[in-house]
């Protein structure tokens, strides 16, 4: 069940900055009355910027890994057996991604665009295996 709230969790974040390069244009093209300022103005730029470019390109290894495994399935390559556990983790995807998007001022396609977006991303996160922390002191 935490799987799932994880999911749940990472998919809204992952919709959520879906609205960050929005808010850096207008963050970028509002006056700025000091130099430090506008020093700062850059560097959060920079930091969206590289925010994005993380996002950008693991969303295309979680688009590469879709795409390998549709292949494989096509092919008769691999037997598909979906579990209870990733079967809500994609429905958490899903609407998680469709109610933020429709929060977002989307509607029709989008809406539907972002739930099937959010479904994929709810099926490959939990598809994930478990990052091991590193052992303190060891």
């Amino acid at each position: 069940m935490g799987s799932v709230i994880r999911v749940a969790l990472v998919a809204t974040a992952l919709f959520i900055s879906a609205a960050l390069p929005v808010a850096a244009q207008q963050a970028g093209t509002a006056p700025t009355a000091s130099a430090p300022a506008n020093q700062a103005s850059e560097n959060t730029s920079k930091d969206v910027n590289a925010l994005l470019e993380r996002l950008r390109n693991d969303f295309q290894r979680m688009a590469d890994a879709a795409r390998q495994g549709t292949q494989d399935v096509l092919n008769r390559q691999t037997l598909v057996v979906i579990t209870t556990d990733q079967l809500i983790a994609i429905a958490a995807g899903a609407v998680a991604g469709a109610v933020v998007v429709d929060l977002l001022g989307g509607g029709g396609m989008a809406t539907l665009t972002a739930a099937a977006i959010g479904g994929v991303a709810g099926h490959w996160i939990y598809t994930q295996p478990a990052q091991s922390a590193p052992v303190p002191g060891g």
